[in-house]
């Protein structure tokens, strides 16, 4: 529709002004004459008629008392036939035949709290309820805002109207974000409204132009390269489609036709734009300028567009290319000859069918919407034979056991279709070799030097032609998944489907997340929000840009005045200075596209709708232990979770008051002390040990649930980066533990490929046998179950065994002190209150797992090292043992018992077998040889760095490039690679 002539018929006329009457402040009496009016519409009466009545309604309204109110709507809500046969009495005489007593469905105001009072003085238990609430007003606040911005984005959408042109994704965004993104492009507050409409109506009329000029140019195009074809012509798919015939005159006939009207419309485009710049707003930039930074915009925003005609003009070129290669080619075929490049056609074919199925599935899978016949799997795995009566925790565990149940058969269904697949398109590939090879001999036997190059020009063209053929159907993948997404946005059976992606466990019997929220949270911990650093005001990434800016001027300062002796006043630095400020202001202050900006605003409340979901319901996020995603549990059932671990263990003691600054000056004491005396700790020793004041804390300890085992325990884990004797435990694990690492390779395994070296060094040894059994076995809660004054004498014992005296020039007597400081004050905070840990040590602070594994040396030197004969392969991983064994089955059980009494606090589970896992390799003997592969654990999901995270993008690369190396590394043979690939393959599908 044109701007300057704008006419608008009368039910444009009716419609706006309903809308004008909506936008009027709204009161009782008005709403009840909307709805009048909303009646006498639908009885088909005229403007003037409804008016006539609203206006009496309005004067009756005046003249009668305020109770009488109900009654008088009562007869006027007569029905529209009566009020129409007696229209002509006055409206009053008939209020009076009717009384109060009338029943109403609606709800009535108070008539008396209408009335005026006066000289009554009011408690302050009448002004509490008197008195609106400030929560219903500021919701009420909210909603005529939200409604007003609502009104205003349809009003400045209907400024422009053409069926002939669709706007761009761009321009359907709410008025709000697209002006304040203008702002920022155009420099510029755009705050009138007439700027506002002005700046709008002429960027939708640039956004015509440019897909304008782009459809123009695009027929342009098919037309000039068409016509330099010979008879018949070939045009592209989209052209058959459009003209919806396959003769070639009637095409470049609907080209022509379609030219020229895309003409037709860029000319009225131009008179538009030029009848629109004589309406120019003297406030705005200049007419030249505006029109410049508007283009720019324009094209910014739209480079999809002109990406994707570029695509399909190539495609339409390569297409011409094949034609001309298999023309000339035809000529000096044989029908024999042409019979067999015919079957390589067909079966290149047949094999991009398969591809585009394959692409199709794998579309499904990211888009979280299976073939239907995987929901036969629900009917199936869920007979109505057993359902939990009582909505406890027991029935929680079993909706989610159900659920991992069908999802892991889908997965399992998924590797079967993948397999096929890739085997069937394997099938056809080695047909395809075959018959080439059939083609080449016939060719290559006459020894023609023309038929060998007639050869290479058929494989180039079947290459060519394959090639375009996988392009094309990527390129349609696009499509379909923009299909794929829509249909799942409207389906509500295809949201209820269990989908075999990760997806957060809800340890919850009601679930107060939506859809949006469910799908925010199945992407896990690892997920990091797009341009976090947009979503704040200009003023507060000001501040931003200043501290970063601060921050990283001092760090280098006192880097180079450090390291390098240079002077902190030196000129280099201004001119470094400016150039950082310009990096940070261009990294936060750049503005983004509107499709951008309107995905981080929407993520963003999305997120502090989860938060205060979590707040309001009193629910806890925690990441579970072993499957990477979240947990969601009531904050009651945690606390149960959290009682019956301190009970059991009975590791935890409850402290009445605070021991911060006690600890904080017993470390700070011991350290004075112990450099007072000579030969004790050396001064960069203690400037390294002593704990910083004004950044140190207590620390606290937090729970992951164990969401694979029973009953959902939970694993503890202590916050001790801060903590007052943290930086004497960093200091102790750097000395300690390569001593440890040098005097321990032969019990120690590294990772899977080091045990993967070590047996097959053991086989071809020959001590690989067919009876030969695997154990494996671990320690149930290492950390939690140390002796502290044991381990201490033990870290004695072995520093005296390797050390002898001194390391590092300490003493062995302080490196005792020193652990002792770090073991048993080891206090935090817990849910308001202190606690201190009187069993074992932290899990999470770095010198426990030095500890560990010397208590784990001293245990396994004194039991299982002496029972075990010398060629047997003996190696432990923290708390995971693996080892070898020549002997009866009995008689290694008879050896586990005793190694399980060997000490009080040491308790194993173990494992028996010739094929067992250990870590993440899986190890079988196979009579006698060995055969690796890599072995995903049944409580891990399926879970990386979604591949929509703001990640950079070399951790993709890197995801991809380790999982990879790691079954090359761990599988023996070309088949166990295979599966793992797939696995890897599935891996990324179900992470996007």
């Amino acid at each position: 529709m044109n701007i300057d002539n704008t006419t608008n018929t009368t039910t444009n006329i009716q419609l706006v002004q309903g809308q004008q009457h909506r936008r009027k402040k709204k009161c009782y009496g008005n709403r009840s004459d909307q709805r009048f009016r909303k009646r006498c519409r639908n009885q088909k009466m005229s403007e003037e008629q409804i008016e006539q009545f609203v206006n009496q309604r309005i004067n009756a309204r005046k003249t009668n008392p305020p109770y009488q109110a109900v009654a008088n709507r009562q007869q006027m809500n007569t029905t529209v036939s009566n009020i129409s046969i007696r229209h002509e009495l006055p409206l009053n005489e008939n209020r009076t035949t009717t009384t109060i007593n009338i029943k109403s469905n609606k709800r009535k105001k108070d008539a008396i709290s209408k009335e005026k009072t006066y000289n009554v003085p009011k408690s302050t238990s009448t002004l509490s309820v008197l008195q609106p609430s400030t929560k219903k007003m500021k919701k009420k606040n909210k909603k005529r805002r939200r409604r007003r911005r609502q009104q205003r984005t349809r009003k400045m959408k209907k400024i422009i109207k053409n069926k002939n042109y669709q706007p761009s994704g761009y321009l359907r965004a709410s008025s709000q974000a697209l002006m304040n993104t203008l702002r920022k492009h155009l420099n510029h507050p755009l705050k009138k409204r007439n700027e506002q409409k002005f700046v709008y109506s002429r960027l939708h009329l640039f956004d015509e132009e440019f897909a304008l000029d782009l459809n123009r140019y695009l027929w342009q195009s098919y037309l000039e390269i068409g016509s330099q074809q010979q008879q018949p012509q070939i045009w592209p798919n989209e052209v058959y489609r459009a003209a919806k015939t396959n003769e070639s005159n009637l095409c470049q006939q609907y080209i022509v036709d379609s030219l020229n009207q895309s003409k037709t419309y860029l000319d009225l485009c131009y008179a538009k734009l030029n009848t629109q710049a004589q309406s120019w707003i003297s406030t705005l930039p200049s007419l030249d300028i505006l029109d410049d930074n508007l283009k720019k915009f324009v094209r910014q925003q739209k480079k999809h567009s002109s990406t994707r005609i570029n695509k399909q003009l190539k495609q339409y070129k390569d297409v011409l290319e094949e034609k001309k290669s298999f023309q000339q080619i035809s000529l000096y075929l044989t029908p024999n000859d042409r019979i067999l490049v015919d079957e390589l056609i067909n079966l290149q074919q047949l094999q991009m069918q398969l591809m585009e199925e394959f692409a199709m599935l794998e579309q499904r899978i990211i888009c979280k919407l299976l073939p239907q016949n995987f929901d036969s799997i629900h009917n199936l795995i869920k007979p109505p034979l057993y359902t939990p009566l009582l909505q406890d925790v027991t029935s929680i565990e079993f909706k989610i056991q159900h659920y991992k149940i069908i999802q892991q058969i889908k997965r399992t269904w998924l590797n079967i279709y993948f397999n096929a697949y890739e085997k069937k398109i394997q099938e056809y590939e080695e047909q395809y070799i075959e018959k080439l090879h059939n083609l080449q001999l016939r060719f290559e036997c006459k020894n023609n030097v023309n038929r060998i190059f007639h050869l290479n020009s058929i494989k180039t063209y079947l290459h060519n032609r394959k090639q375009r053929t996988i392009q094309q159907i990527y390129i349609d993948m696009s499509d379909y998944r923009k299909k794929l997404l829509n249909y799942r946005k409207r389906s509500s059976k295809a949201k209820k489907t269990i989908d075999v992606s990760p997806k957060p466990i809800f340890y919850l019997l009601f679930n107060p997340f939506n859809d949006q929220e469910r799908d925010y949270l199945s992407k896990g911990p690892n997920y990091i929000r797009m341009n976090q650093s947009a979503v704040p005001s200009d003023k507060k990434r000001d501040h931003l840009i200043k501290k970063e800016y601060k921050n990283i001027i001092k760090k280098v300062k006192d880097y180079l005045y450090t390291y390098h002796h240079i002077n902190r006043e030196k000129p280099i630095y201004d001119i470094y200075s400016k150039c950082l400020q310009n990096c940070l202001n261009l990294r936060y202050m750049t503005s983004l596209s509107i499709s951008d900006r309107i995905r981080v605003q929407r993520e963003y409340k999305v997120v502090k709708s989860i938060r205060f979901k979590l707040k309001k319901y009193k629910l806890i996020l925690r990441e579970t232990d072993k499957s990477g995603v979240f947990c969601i549990l009531r904050a009651i059932d945690h606390e149960q979770k959290v009682k019956e671990y301190r009970d059991k263990t009975k590791a935890y003691k409850e402290l009445t008051s605070n021991p911060f600054e006690a600890t904080l000056n017993k470390v700070i004491r011991l350290l004075n002390d112990l450099r007072a005396k000579p030969d004790k700790i050396r001064a960069w020793q203690q400037c390294e040990m002593v704990p910083n004041r004004k950044t140190c804390k207590l620390a606290y300890m937090y729970f992951n649930p164990k969401t694979h085992k029973d009953g959902t325990p939970l694993r503890p884990i202590m916050h001790t980066i801060d903590s007052p004797t943290t930086n004497i435990s960093r200091l102790l694990d750097r000395f300690i533990r390569p001593i440890f690492n040098n005097n321990a390779k032969l019990t120690t395994i590294i990772d899977g490929a080091h045990l993967i070296k070590r047996l097959q060094e053991y086989a071809n040894a020959g001590h690989l046998k067919p009876t030969t059994l695997f154990c494996t076995f671990d320690i149930n809660n290492l950390y939690t179950m140390l002796p502290q004054q044991q381990s201490l004498d033990i870290l004695q014992e072995f520093l005296q065994t390797y050390e002898k005296s001194h390391v590092r020039g300490i003493d062995i007597a302080t490196i005792r002190e020193l652990a002792r400081v770090v073991i048993e004050e080891n206090v935090f905070v817990y849910h308001n209150k202190y606690y201190q840990q009187i069993i074992g040590g932290a899990m999470g602070s770095p010198f426990t797992l030095t500890l560990a594994n010397i208590f784990m040396w001293k245990w396994e030197k004194e039991s299982i090292c002496k029972e075990l004969p010398s060629p047997e392969i003996y190696g432990r991983y923290i708390d995971d043992i693996f080892f070898t064994w020549n002997d009866t089955q009995e008689n290694l059980e008879q050896l586990l018992k005793k190694l399980n009494n060997h000490h009080p606090n040491i308790k194993l589970e173990y494992k028996i077998g010739q094929s067992l896992p250990f870590l993440d390799v899986l190890l079988t003997n196979n009579n006698g040889a060995l055969s690796t592969s890599v072995y995903r654990k049944p409580a891990s999901e399926p879970y990386v760095v979604p591949f929509t995270s703001d990640h950079p993008h070399h951790i993709f690369r890197n995801i991809i490039r380790t999982a990879l190396l790691r079954a090359i590394r761990y599988s023996s043979t070309f088949e166990a690679f295979n599966v793992e690939r797939r696995n890897i393959r599935l891996m990324l599908l179900y992470n996007g």
